[in-house]
């Protein structure tokens, strides 16, 4: 994964990993009559980037008015409140996230991207499914921040299905896209995705056959979207995915006890910055990103400099990512370096006379609530939320977007009016003082939360396995029968392998030595799954699904298979006196459970258990004299609830139960067939 690849939002984007007590002074409960919710925020990482620091936020902000608010991340720091999740099986997610992660992602879409745009594009796979992760099991909300290589259309299904409400909190447009994180003007996402303007060759239609998926997926759930920005909010509301979703905007907030005004003189002196001098400040992670607005900002920056001349020294101070752009500016340029730490981000924004955001498409910048915070007014474009925290001339500046000659005048109308400038960043710490504490914004969540918790049915269902998901197992659905989705895999496969013809709905391997590179390659990465995921045979002729099964206690790991004793599938062993799986059926009703079994040493009675019910009973009989005894078949009805149903096998002698340790019985076939 490349560095752009790792945050979509402007500003300092290193976070600490939060104490259980945050940094505010808050009143410790808002609703003193109720107990404590429990709330897990689910992200892709701890520290990095501004998605993670405004969740940081919420979260500080929800356990400073007494709620119990925790992190799990896939990658990054842990504390006392912050989780990593593992997946379960490294060597299957290794291979998973070479052929989808490095292959399609990396290989395929960053290698064909068009020039309308260089911000992040992902793949909403492979997924982890953390439907039976303990943290999601013990909390009453789950709330997704920046959910790209953690969710897939089928993982964020599968939380959606334990009737716990979920609330995504969209920081970029990627929770309604086909891909791009930022659409660069694009309203397609408005309908389907076709024919997409940020990639080229084959590649152009998998974005909207990610879109059908993900639609595939959603529908029939409710999830909460909440925007921070009216902008990002209507977006959502247009969109062909989320429309209909409940969609609720409330903006970022801010520890206004942090980002304060600070003595301008101090600040200056402690970075070297001239104490006469008019101080632009500017902070961007990936400056080279083209809706960062660089290019606007450096033509803003000529504008002023030709106006102004020597009439008012104008320099520039600049923290973040500094690339080699920044070489040719017409002002001076201070490098303050990367900044990971408040108190010095705080003494940064005091050092300037204004911020500049050219930002050409954005959500609710980071860095503009902390430079208003710290009483230094903003100019930027008109983008995201900026026309809702800022009046012209008032509290900052603003110009229409990409109007890098309108962006100099402001600068300039900022530099000329010094007796103005008190009255202005007075009124820029107000705003965020009124709007933007953090209190509020937790207490607008809370609200949601406990509307949501009042009218959502919570199930009793949970599956106990972090797994790993991707279209090639099956876990896609739609996308094993959607050629847009398949093509491009194809394309990128040519290229590594040589003829192989593009993927298609019953698509093959191609033939010869290529045909048996690619084959021996997806059998490699499909043999590398856990027991219960092995739900595929693989043949000369494609991969094929032939059950939805996943194991959950009393399995041991599979022999086999055995193909000259007529067993293609493992040899599943069962130790204990009960075994449980989980049955994941795509749609709800019936379906058939068939089993093979045989008792090596004992007798056995056999029964199955499902939904608290016994539903068959049968007798096994031991084949330790006669090895040649035929297996014994076990068929069985299982009503599907909520889309999933655990199922348990229980074992005991005829005449008392059998002591642990002494069991051993064989699955030989463990299938399920839909109704």
């Amino acid at each position: 994964m490349n560095a752009l690849s790792r945050s979509s939002s402007t500003g300092s984007s290193y976070a600490t990993v939060p104490k259980r007590v945050g940094p505010v002074d808050m009143s410790s409960k808002s609703h003193p009559d109720q107990r404590p919710l429990r709330i897990l925020h689910i992200t892709f990482h701890s520290t990095r980037g501004g998605a993670t620091r405004s969740m940081l936020r919420l979260h500080r902000g929800l356990q400073a008015v007494g709620e119990d608010s925790r992190l799990l991340v896939r990658e990054g720091e842990t504390g006392p409140d912050c989780d990593r999740f593992d997946p379960e099986f490294p060597e299957s997610a290794r291979l998973n996230e070479q052929l989808f992660g490095y292959f399609l992602q990396h290989r395929g879409i960053e290698a064909n991207r068009s020039g309308l745009s260089n911000t992040v594009f992902t793949l909403p796979y492979p997924g982890y499914d953390l439907s039976g992760h303990p943290a999601v099991a013990a909390t009453d909300i789950i709330n997704l921040h920046w959910p790209s290589y953690v969710l897939s259309a089928v993982t964020l299904k599968r939380l959606l299905e334990l009737g716990k409400p979920v609330f995504w909190t969209i920081h970029d447009q990627w929770a309604y896209t086909g891909g791009c994180h930022y659409a660069s003007g694009c309203v397609r996402y408005e309908q389907s995705c076709s024919d997409c303007p940020q990639l080229e060759g084959e590649f152009p239609r998998l974005a909207a056959a990610i879109l059908r998926e993900r639609k595939r997926q959603l529908a029939g759930h409710t999830l909460h979207l909440v925007g921070p920005s009216r902008w990002i909010v209507d977006g959502a509301r247009r969109s062909s995915l989320l429309r209909g979703q409940p969609i609720h905007h409330i903006p970022y907030g801010i520890e206004t006890d942090v980002f304060h005004p600070e003595d301008a003189a101090r600040a200056r002196a402690s970075f070297g910055l001239p104490p006469d001098a008019f101080v632009l400040l500017f902070g961007a992670d990936h400056l080279t990103e083209k809706r960062k607005g660089w290019h606007h900002l450096h033509a803003a920056l000529e504008l002023v400099v030709a106006k102004l001349g020597d009439r008012l020294p104008i320099h520039l101070a600049f923290f973040g990512n500094p690339p080699d752009e920044l070489a040719d500016l017409p002002v001076p340029l201070h490098e303050l370096g990367y900044i990971r730490d408040d108190q010095k981000l705080r003494m940064a924004y005091n050092a300037a006379d204004l911020f500049l955001l050219p930002s050409l498409e954005d959500n609710q910048p980071n860095t503009v609530m902390e430079a208003m915070a710290c009483g230094t007014p903003v100019a930027g474009f008109e983008v995201g939320a900026l026309p809702e925290m800022i009046v012209d001339s008032e509290s900052g500046y603003l110009a229409p977007t990409g109007d890098a000659k309108a962006l100099g005048k402001a600068i300039i109308r900022c530099a000329t009016t010094p007796k103005a400038q008190p009255g202005i960043r007075a009124a820029a710490r107000k705003t965020i003082e009124t709007h933007y504490p953090l209190k509020t914004q937790a207490e607008r969540y809370l609200e949601l939360y406990r509307e949501a918790m009042a009218s959502t049915r919570p199930a009793t269902l949970t599956v106990s396995r972090t797994r790993i998901a991707c279209p090639i197992s099956g876990d896609a659905g739609g996308m094993l029968d959607d050629r847009d989705a398949l093509r491009p895999l194809g394309q990128v496969l040519k290229k590594e392998t040589g003829d192989t013809p593009p993927f298609e709905p019953g698509w093959s391997f191609g033939i010869g030595k290529e045909k048996r590179r690619v084959r021996h390659y997806l059998k490699s990465w499909l043999d590398s799954l856990p027991p219960g995921r092995r739900n595929y045979l693989v043949d000369d002729h494609g991969i094929y699904a032939h059950d939805t099964l996943s194991l959950r206690s009393g399995f041991r790991n599979p022999e086999g298979p055995y193909p000259d004793m007529n067993l293609p599938w493992p040899l599943i062993w069962s130790e204990l006196p009960e075994a449980e799986f989980v049955v994941i059926s795509p749609t709800t009703g019936r379906a058939m459970l068939r089993a093979e079994i045989q008792s090596p040493s004992a007798k056995l009675v056999v029964t199955v258990h499902a939904c608290s019910k016994q539903l068959h009973e049968t007798m096994v009989p031991a084949n330790l004299s006669n090895p040649e005894l035929t297996r014994t078949t076990i068929e069985v009805a299982l009503p599907v609830t909520n889309r999933a149903c655990s199922v348990i096998f229980r074992f005991r002698s005829p005449i008392g139960e059998v002591p642990q340790g002494n069991l051993g019985v064989a699955f030989f076939k463990l299938q399920v067939l839909q109704r």
